[in-house]
């Protein structure tokens, strides 16, 4: 139980994508499926655990400050934001500079001190971020963020 975060990635398919048959056929699609439809295909493509400053941070910056477990669009600026935020505040974390991206408490929230694993958490979104962008064909995807505890 606690802070669970999703980044996931979907995709809409068409019958005129080279996949297709494919990916109908890796669902198990019988074969007489009207192809004329699409497939929503949906990953996970990043994870979190507990990391309260980022999931504050799309609390204020993607979710109009309501924090409720609904799945939300996530635009790729709002993810450069996030990945920008995150790094400007590990370079600045030896220069005395104010945290940027502060931590939150909730119902098994995890941890609100500034220690090495909220650095961590820092330092590991913007792997992640750098990982979703890197999708193939990243204009054709809707990003959501979801959160559950």
């Amino acid at each position: 139980m606690g802070l669970d975060m999703y980044l996931y990635v979907r995709r809409w398919v068409s019958s005129t994508d080279e996949k297709y048959s494919d990916i109908t056929s890796a669902l198990g699609f019988p074969n007489e499926y009207d192809k004329s439809n699409f497939v929503k295909i949906e990953g996970t493509i990043a994870y979190w655990r507990k990391a309260n400053a980022i999931h504050n941070w799309f609390v204020n910056n993607v979710q109009d400050g309501v924090d409720n477990c609904e799945n939300y669009n996530v635009s790729k600026a709002q993810l450069l934001q996030l990945r920008e935020v995150c790094q400007r505040s590990i370079v600045n974390r030896d220069n005395g500079q104010p945290v940027e991206l502060e931590t939150i408490s909730g119902f098994f929230f995890g941890n609100t001190e500034y220690n090495e694993m909220y650095w961590d958490d820092l330092r590991e979104t913007v792997e992640q971020i750098d990982v979703a962008l890197r999708i193939d064909k990243p204009d054709e995807v809707d990003y959501i963020y979801h959160s559950s505890w």
